[in-house]
């Protein structure tokens, strides 16, 4: 059995891919909302504005994972 054949090295290379999109989700809405600096607390408008991003990027990466296992099981490339 090969490594990717491994049902938990599977898991764990689920789950290190999720952290990444996560810190890379962390980073471009951080980047993107909080341009105008940081105080000891967050604006009205920071909140909604990595609340939205955060969103938006993880409905992208649903989008995008659907269509690639649509393309997968469907086997056009």
């Amino acid at each position: 059995m090969s490594m990717s054949d491994d049902p938990e090295m599977q898991q764990i290379l689920a789950k290190q891919e999720l952290f990444e999109n996560i810190k890379r989700i962390q980073k471009i809405c951080w980047d993107k909302c909080m341009s105008d600096g940081v105080d000891s607390y967050l604006s009205s408008r920071q909140e909604k504005c990595l609340e939205n991003c955060a969103d938006r990027f993880v409905d992208a990466i649903v989008i995008g994972t659907s269509r690639i296992n649509q393309r997968i099981a469907g086997g056009s490339h």
